[in-house]
């Protein structure tokens, strides 16, 4: 795990609130080894959704840089960004945001059908759809497939929201608070499959407030006030 996958350097962001500017991150620098598993912490407000969102390319830093496989993650047009959050980053959050319209299946197609133009999504959708139930019998929900997501349980929506997260195979896993939302039997559930992912090679930044579910992670990194408190960034 010695080859850096992902890294910030000297980050920050601030959003403006009315006429005051709220400084989230000041300065934060982290990098992520290629299959390396790391839980960032901190108390509500301490900028970790945010170093999240922005290692993900979901929000553009003020200032800093952040490298994926050495290339800088901002350079270039938004479009760039748009097809790397697309095939390059799978997310997975709190609330799953599933489509309640779809089923199962269709859920965890959606991030494919982004990807290619109607013609294209014609041409491979028999080979998207053999690889979106191959991961949602990794996630034990190919009995589910046909299912709506309001007839599922919490820990069973949070495991299609993962399978719709690996379905472009993508190099990082990036969640936020995965089990926030769930009790702590289904929360251990979801970190076992999160744990069965990382040693099958996947790398994960996951954050949580949870120091047991922080535990599951090779390596914790704690933020307070928008700076790295303690564990090696």
């Amino acid at each position: 795990m010695s080859d850096v996958i992902l890294q910030a350097a000297g980050v920050h962001k601030s959003y403006q609130l009315g006429r005051v500017s709220l400084p989230v991150l000041r300065g934060v620098s982290i990098s992520i080894a290629c299959g390396e598993f790391v839980a960032i912490m901190g108390a509500s407000g301490s900028g970790k959704s945010t170093l999240l969102h922005i290692l993900g390319a979901l929000d553009v830093p003020d200032r800093g840089t952040v490298r994926f496989e050495g290339q800088d993650l901002f350079a270039g047009p938004a479009s760039r960004r748009d097809v790397l959050r697309n095939a390059t980053f799978g997310f997975v959050f709190q609330f799953y945001h599933l489509l309640p319209e779809l089923d199962v299946l269709e859920n965890v197609l959606v991030p494919c059908m982004v990807r290619r133009s109607v013609a294209g999504w014609i041409r491979a959708r028999s080979e998207h759809r053999r690889d979106a139930c191959r991961v949602l019998e990794q996630v034990g929900l190919s009995h589910r497939l046909r299912h709506k997501p309001n007839e599922l349980s919490g820990g069973e929506r949070q495991r299609v929201a993962i399978a719709r997260a690996l379905a472009n195979r993508p190099r990082v896993l990036l969640a936020d608070e995965p089990t926030g939302n769930l009790d702590s039997a289904t929360g251990r559930e979801i970190m076992g499959v999160l744990g069965t992912l990382n040693r099958q090679g996947q790398t994960i930044a996951m954050v949580t407030h949870d120091p047991q579910v922080a535990a599951c992670a090779h390596r914790i990194v704690t933020l307070e006030d928008g700076r790295i408190k303690s564990g090696r960034g």
